[in-house]
């Protein structure tokens, strides 16, 4: 009986382990390396998004990357793609903006929020959670998908001159995950 197919393996409890018993001898290990998964993985379709109606990364990472069907959207703060500043105003302004922002990218993959499976919410403080939902709730339409929201300690100073609230230069991040059609 030969190894077991790497896709198999994959699904057994223990598939980390590059080395399994086989039947063929006993004693012997058979090596049904990953590396086999290498050329399916390899052959992915991968293409960098930007969008000039979306800020420009402020740091080394893409505005959007699309795998296969899979668009994966750096997270996005509340900035104005023109000048590259916070936009004032507080969190609700701050939230229209980001999901702006992530619907231009969406836009580029031809995609639009009704796309979108996963999303990862991070906010600088956890009461504006019911603020962040009420804008949210205006971008999506039907059924929302999967998230998660986190408080953090801190989010990426954007370039604009911080409040005194705001020490960390935005109050929320958001992320997404969209399928594409």
């Amino acid at each position: 009986m030969p190894c077991e197919p790497a896709a198999l393996r994959m699904l057994r409890p223990r598939a980390w382990e590059p080395w399994i018993k086989s039947p063929c001898r006993e004693g012997a290990h058979c090596s049904c390396s990953l590396l086999k998964v290498l050329p399916t993985m390899t052959s992915l379709s991968k293409k960098v998004l930007s969008t000039d109606k979306a800020p420009r990364a402020i740091g080394p990472y893409s505005q959007g990357i699309l795998i296969d069907r899979t668009l994966y959207i750096s997270g996005q703060v509340g900035r104005d793609p023109s000048s590259g500043k916070l936009v004032s105003g507080g969190l609700v302004e701050e939230v229209k903006q980001a999901l702006t922002n992530v619907g231009e990218i969406l836009k580029t993959a031809g995609c639009d929020f009704s796309n979108v499976v996963k999303t990862t919410v991070l906010l600088a403080d956890i009461n504006d959670f019911s603020a962040f939902n009420d804008v949210y709730k205006q971008f999506f339409k039907g059924s929302f998908p999967a998230r998660s929201a986190y408080q953090v300690a801190a989010l990426p100073l954007v370039g604009a001159a911080p409040e005194p609230s705001r020490e960390d230069g935005g109050r929320q991040e958001d992320e997404k995950v969209a399928g594409v059609h």
